[in-house]
C-alpha cells in the first residue's frame, strides 16, 4: 500500500472517530434535553409559554454543543497534517514522512533541490513507512466511556419509555405546542362548571370520577380576585358512584376553585373553575335633601345617613351614587308600598322623590344583570325615623276637679297650652246637665316673648275669663256644666289640624244663698287645713329651738 493511501486511511480513521464522538455526545444531551423537560413539565403542569421556550432553549444548548464537539472537529482531508500526527506515534521517521508529502503536493514549502535527491527522499520514505499501521494514531479506546454513557441514557431513555409510553408521547407533543393534559389513572368524568350565584346563596361543588378511585378527594379554594392568595385544601369523602361533593354556604365572594383526586386534578396550575358572586351594587355616596312642610316653619336640610329623621309630611329627595352598575332600583317602605327610583343612562346612579308620610324601616330593592342573568337583591333596611305632628296638649291648670258658682259669676281659668309647630285656636267645649256639645271660640292667643318670631305660640300659660251670663243667659240653679279647653294646631290643610282638650271641669250652678253656704263651709275647710299645719308646724317649732340653744351654748364654750 502507497504512503498516499496510507495517510488518506488514517484521516479516514481519524473522521470516523469523529462521527463516534459527536454521535455518542448527540444521543446524550438529546436524551438528558429531553427527560429535563419532560420531567419539569409532568411535574409542574408547565403553561405552553413557559414549555415551548424551554425546548427551544434546550435544543439551542444541544445545537450548540454538538457544533463546537462535533462540526468543528471535522476537518477536510489534509496529508501534511495527517504525516504530522503520523510522525508524533512514529518518532523513527525523523521526519522523512512529512519531507515526501511536502515534495509530492503543494501543501507545504516549495521543494528545491535536484530531481535526483527528491526521488531519493520519497525512496526513503516509502522504505521508512514500509511495515508502519498509520491507522494506529485514531484510537477508539478513549471512546469507551462516553459510548458507555451514551447506551446508559439510551437505556434509562428506553425503561422510561416503556414504563410510561403514553406520558412520553403526550410530552413530545406538548414540546411541539400541543396542549394536551398527561395521563392519570384517575380519570374525572364530570365536575362542576362555572357558575354565576347570587351573594348569600349555598352552591354545592361535584366531581365524579373513574378509574383508580381513593377514598378521599381534595376541593382547592381561594379568593377569586387574589391570585397569589394560598389554596384552602378541603378533604371530601368518596359518595356513592364514585362522586366526591362539597357544599359552600352562604357565598360572600368569588372563589376559583380545582378538584385534586388520586393522580387526577381537574384543572391545570394556571387554570382554575370559577363561582363568580353577584351582590347589589356598593353605594358611594349618599345625598337625602329633606324639606319640611311650610306650616312648621321649619327650614331645609339634608342627611348623608340612608337611616335619618325627617317631620312629618316633607318632600324627601334621596339621590344615590353607585360602584357598579343596576337595571332596576325600587324603594320599599315599611307598609308595603313600592317606589321606583329613577336611574341614570349608566345605571350607576339612582335618585327618588316622596312625602314622609311612613315612618319604620324601609329598603332598596335592587336588580342587578351579569352575563345576560339577572338578579334581584333587598338591599341593608334602614330607618325613617318620622317627626309626627302631635296633637296639642293642654292641662287646665286652675280651677281642676269641681267648683260651684251662681249665674252671675265669671268663672276665672289658668291653662297651659303646647304644640310642636303652634297653637292656631283655642275654644271652650261644654255641655249642660250631659246634654249636646257646644263650642266658643277664644281670641287668638298672645304669643309670649321668646315666640314672637314665630307665626303661632307653640308654648306657653294664659289666663281665661269666661262670664257664663254671656254665653249661657238661661243658665239656672242646679244645672251642672261640664267643660273643657280645646286646642287646634297649625297644619297645611284645612280640616286636617291636631287637636287637643284639657281635663274635664265639673261646675255646679248654685242659688245665691247656697253659693254662701258653699263659700262659708270652704272657708270652714280652709281654716281647718291651717290649724293643722300649725298644730303639726308647733313641735317642729320647739325642736328646732331647742337646737339653737345647743349650737349656741357650744360657741360659748369654745
Amino acid at each position: 500500500m502507497s504512503v498516499d493511501s496510507k495517510l488518506r486511511g488514517t484521516w479516514r480513521k481519524g473522521r470516523m472517530h469523529t462521527h463516534l464522538r459527536g454521535g455518542a455526545h448527540l444521543i446524550s444531551w438529546v436524551v438528558v434535553a429531553f427527560l429535563f423537560v419532560f420531567l419539569a413539565d409532568w411535574t409542574f403542569d408547565l403553561p405552553m409559554l413557559v414549555r415551548i421556550p424551554m425546548t427551544l432553549v434546550c435544543i439551542g444548548f444541544v445545537a450548540w454543543l454538538l457544533r463546537k464537539l462535533w462540526w468543528h472537529r471535522l476537518e477536510r482531508y489534509n496529508a501534511l497534517r495527517v504525516a504530522v500526527r503520523v510522525e508524533r506515534e512514529y518518532p523513527e521517521l525523523h521526519s522523512l514522512l512529512i519531507s515526501y508529502v511536502e515534495l509530492n503536493s503543494d501543501q507545504g514549502p516549495r521543494a528545491c533541490g535536484s530531481p535526483e535527491l527528491m526521488g531519493l527522499v520519497r525512496n526513503q520514505a516509502e522504505d521508512a513507512a514500509h511495515g508502519l499501521n498509520f491507522r494506529n494514531v485514531v484510537s477508539f479506546a478513549n471512546l469507551r466511556r462516553l459510548m458507555a454513557g451514551a447506551l446508559a441514557l439510551v437505556l434509562v431513555f428506553g425503561a422510561f419509555g416503556a414504563l410510561a409510553t403514553d406520558h412520553m408521547l403526550i410530552a413530545a407533543q406538548r414540546m411541539l405546542g400541543a396542549d394536551v393534559p398527561y395521563p392519570t389513572k384517575t380519570r374525572f368524568v364530570s365536575i362542576t362548571g362555572d357558575q354565576l350565584v347570587r351573594r348569600g346563596d349555598k352552591v354545592m361543588l361535584a366531581a365524579e370520577v373513574s378509574g383508580r378511585v381513593p377514598l378521599l378527594g381534595t376541593l382547592m379554594v381561594r379568593p377569586l380576585d387574589d391570585p397569589d392568595a394560598n389554596w384552602q385544601q378541603l378533604q371530601l369523602d368518596k359518595l356513592d358512584g364514585d362522586r366526591f361533593e362539597h357544599e359552600l354556604p352562604h357565598l360572600a365572594g368569588s372563589l376559583a376553585f380545582r378538584f385534586a383526586v388520586g393522580d387526577a386534578v381537574t384543572h391545570r396550575r394556571d387554570e382554575h373553575g370559577t363561582i363568580e358572586v353577584v351582590g347589589p351594587p356598593d353605594i358611594k355616596q349618599t345625598t337625602i335633601a329633606i324639606t319640611p312642610p311650610r306650616y312648621t316653619g321649619e327650614e331645609p336640610r339634608t342627611a348623608e345617613d340612608l337611616s335619618f329623621a325627617a317631620p312629618e309630611g316633607s318632600t324627601v329627595v334621596l339621590d344615590l351614587q353607585l360602584g357598579s352598575a343596576v337595571t332596576e332600583a325600587t324603594l320599599v317602605f315599611e307598609d308595603g308600598t313600592e317606589q321606583a327610583m329613577e336611574l341614570s343612562a349608566e345605571g350607576q346612579a339612582v335618585k327618588a322623590e316622596f312625602t314622609a308620610n311612613i315612618g319604620g324601616s324601609y329598603f332598596v330593592r335592587w336588580q342587578v344583570s351579569a352575563q345576560g342573568q339577572g338578579f334581584s337583591f333587598d338591599g341593608t333596611p334602614r330607618r325613617l325615623a318620622l317627626e309626627v305632628d302631635r296633637a296639642p296638649v293642654v292641662t287646665l291648670r286652675q280651677p281642676t276637679g269641681e267648683i260651684a258658682v251662681t249665674t252671675a259669676k265669671t268663672l276665672e281659668m289658668v291653662f297651659e297650652a303646647k304644640d310642636d309647630y303652634g297653637i292656631e285656636s283655642m275654644k271652650i267645649v261644654y255641655r249642660v246637665n250631659g246634654g249636646e256639645e257646644f263650642g266658643v271660640d277664644l281670641p287668638a292667643l298672645s304669643k309670649p316673648g321668646d315666640q314672637k318670631h314665630l307665626a303661632y305660640p307653640r308654648f306657653g300659660v294664659w289666663p281665661l275669663a269666661w262670664r257664663l251670663r254671656d254665653e249661657l243667659p238661661y243658665l239656672k240653679s242646679s244645672d251642672e256644666i261640664v267643660l273643657q279647653l280645646e286646642a287646634h294646631d297649625v297644619h297645611a290643610a284645612t280640616g286636617e289640624a291636631r287637636v287637643g282638650r284639657s281635663q274635664e271641669l265639673q261646675v255646679r250652678v248654685l242659688s245665691m244663698l247656697e253659693y254662701q253656704q258653699y263659700i262659708t263651709e270652704r272657708f270652714a275647710e280652709v281654716q281647718n287645713r291651717i290649724a293643722e299645719l300649725k298644730a303639726k308646724q308647733k313641735p317642729i317649732e320647739v325642736e328646732v329651738e331647742t337646737l339653737r340653744k345647743q349650737v349656741g351654748s357650744n360657741k360659748d364654750k369654745e
